[in-house]
């Protein structure tokens, strides 16, 4: 669960220079919910959510 922070900015990163779009921030909640939730699909799953999340966000402030 430590590790969940830095997977996201990664992740996040990572889709967000595929898919043109630059994020300044990440909402404090959005972080809590991806540490709270326990992931049964491992580090896939979080990736998968990711990406999916960068698709569908406009803006420079990332909500999960």
């Amino acid at each position: 669960m430590d590790d969940i922070p830095l997977l996201v900015e990664y992740f996040i990163d990572r889709y967000a220079k595929k898919a043109g779009k630059n994020f300044s921030n990440i909402t404090n909640k959005t972080l809590q919910l991806f540490q709270a939730y326990d992931w049964p699909g491992n580090i896939r799953e979080l990736q998968n959510v990711i990406e999916r999340a960068v698709i569908l966000c406009d803006g420079e402030t990332f909500y999960g």
